[in-house]
């Protein structure tokens, strides 16, 4: 057995490796590795606007507003519709109640006409005469309790409707507007992914140039290629997001939606609560009142 043979190809495995790592220690030499004043610099623009149409522009010739959308959804909304038909006939139910208090008024007429005819060999004439008679009466009962009872029955009926209406009126304003700032909140985090992918691109670019000149290593353009492939990743999870919030704002609204408006930069919290408030404080004095007068 020859006893050589293993350090010989040891050595034909060290000479490979000298080889191989001469000329990479003469390019280093060549091109040392400098500071980070030696970065080729990359001159940031502006992100690059998407070709997309926007779902939130403000410029759009057919872009909706909040209230807009409401106004749509209410001709749409089913059971916004149930609750108020059951409203507008609630209402009636009042004066249906009412109408058994009030006084009772009939009113009769009657008319009729006799004509006779005679044989003209009896010697008599013929005869035609008319009688006409017409009443009214007016009747108003001092105490009738079932007719009271029905009267607030009527009267309680007709509050539940409006307090049924009252709730889906408000239950389809929650719905909309959760729909719509949804669809806000949805476009501004793709507007801001979108940003950040511009800025990541513009570092994947420079990390590229700079490996090519040999002032950066294989590993940082690789990890910039790495956020630029998540980013990318988080775009388009956040333009599938705009689509659903889209078709859930579509659905309660009932009709397509090319765009919407944002809000208005003048729009301010503190009035819409003292609205808010104030439509509060209307409806527990009417509330009082109406209770007042059941009790009375």
């Amino acid at each position: 057995m020859n006893t050589n043979r293993y350090p010989s190809q040891i050595l034909i495995v060290f000479a490979m490796i000298a080889a191989q790592m001469l000329p990479l220690n003469l390019w280093a030499q060549r091109k040392p590795l400098t500071s980070n004043t030696d970065v080729v610099p990359v001159k940031v623009g502006d992100p690059e606007k998407s070709t997309e149409p926007r779902f939130v522009d403000a410029k759009h010739p057919q872009a909706k507003d909040l209230i807009r959308l409401f106004q749509e959804a209410a001709k749409y909304d089913a059971s916004y519709n149930v609750a108020k038909n059951a409203y507008l006939a609630g209402k009636e139910n009042y004066w249906l109640a009412f109408s058994l208090l009030a006084p009772q008024i009939t009113g009769t007429y009657n008319t009729s006409t006799t004509d006779q005819r005679f044989d003209p060999n009896l010697g008599r004439t013929d005869a035609s005469f008319s009688s006409t008679s017409y009443g009214v009466s007016l009747t108003q009962p001092l105490f009738n309790w079932v007719a009271y009872e029905k009267f607030r029955q009527g009267d309680l009926l007709t509050g539940v409707a409006e307090a049924n209406f009252a709730q889906a009126q408000q239950d389809l304003i929650v719905r909309v507007s959760q729909a719509y700032f949804d669809a806000l909140n949805s476009q501004d985090s793709l507007d801001l992914i979108q940003n950040k992918k511009f800025l990541i691109k513009q570092q994947l670019d420079q990390a590229k140039r700079n490996f090519e000149v040999g002032t950066a290593t294989i590993v940082d353009a690789n990890e910039a290629q790495s956020r630029y492939d998540l980013v990318i990743a988080q775009e388009i999870f956040a333009q599938a997001d705009l689509v659903i919030k889209k078709s859930t704002l579509e659905q309660i609204v009932g009709t397509p939606i090319d765009a919407i408006l944002p809000l208005s930069k003048m729009a301010k919290i503190e009035t819409v609560v003292q609205i808010v408030k104030l439509n509060i404080s209307i409806k527990i004095k009417a509330l009082s009142r109406h209770r007042n007068s059941l009790r009375h």
